[in-house]
């Protein structure tokens, strides 16, 4: 399936990650240029002038516990924010679905059924096939971001090339989850993003390095996809220092959630985190 180059035209934005800043408390007043041209129904973003619509899904609810966060910042704030060292936050697994005239893509795949996923039931409500979709950004290689894309060894997706970045699909490659999926979409797997090669001026790839080597955020119209940036919206978004152990470098998983908040509140964006309860937020 061809992309349209009037759309999809090569880039890559690469970010500074500065330790400095992050925080609810370090927002500004700055201005929302997103808020010009998109209209947020739900958790469907509408952007007309764009040619673009997306709609967040939650594969699955969930929560994550207070003691996952233990001991990567402070403990009496962590328990006293979660209501005590039992207690868990409200969380989410989240997939994005974008659509434009022309085009159809998603941002990870979800959990997959075995694992509670309903990501294809949802498309189906909306009218999407698994066929339609001609593209599947990669955040990661967790399973739960990349179960949705197999099922009994074979593509759900059979006409997707699958997009993740170099350096994560080295890291990753050891894991069995990855070994399927790349074994079923074998020939259709992109990491020319690395070289400044992916789509277009409505898609950007932003290396968001520290949850895994080669962790990648996709800016898309005038939302920022943040993968695994955050795990816990209501712990993180305000105290970005607590790290999951989930992340690989917790130091440089700070920096980079440091820098990514910035850049959201300077450029008027929404976050869209594949665990945050709400699919859209502005910080």
């Amino acid at each position: 399936m061809k992309h349209n180059p009037t759309i999809f035209v090569a880039t890559i934005v690469v970010v500074l990650v500065a330790a400095a800043g992050g925080g609810r408390n370090s927002r500004t007043n700055a201005s929302t240029p997103a808020d010009r041209f998109a209209q947020l129904c739900g958790d469907r973003l509408e952007c007309p002038e764009l040619g673009l619509t997306v709609v967040g899904i939650e594969d699955r609810a969930g929560r994550q516990p207070a003691a996952l966060f233990q001991g990567s910042a402070g403990d009496s704030l962590l328990f006293a924010l979660a209501g005590g060292a039992d207690a868990t936050f409200r969380s989410a697994f989240n997939v994005y679905l974008v659509t434009t005239a022309d085009h159809t893509l998603l941002v990870d795949a979800g959990l997959g059924p075995k694992a509670g996923g309903t990501l294809l039931p949802q498309l189906d409500s909306l009218g999407v096939s698994p066929d339609q979709v001609a593209d599947i950004l990669i955040t990661h290689i967790h399973p739960d971001h990349i179960g949705g894309l197999v099922a009994d060894g074979r593509a759900v997706f059979a006409n997707a090339t699958l997009h993740l970045s170099g350096p994560e699909l080295e890291s990753g490659s050891s894991n069995p989850v990855w070994q399927q999926v790349a074994a079923a979409y074998e020939g259709r797997i992109d990491t020319a993003m690395a070289a400044g090669e992916l789509f277009g001026r409505l898609v950007k790839a932003i290396p968001a390095y520290g949850h895994t080597p080669g962790h990648t955020l996709y800016q898309i119209g005038p939302c920022l996809m943040v993968g695994d940036l955050l795990h816990a919206q209501d712990l993180q978004l305000d105290n970005p220092d607590y790290c999951a152990r989930f992340d690989g470098s917790p130091d440089q998983a700070r920096a980079t959630r440091k820098a990514i908040y910035d850049r959201v509140r300077a450029e008027g964006l929404y976050l869209c985190g594949a665990h945050c309860y709400e699919r859209f937020i502005k910080p």
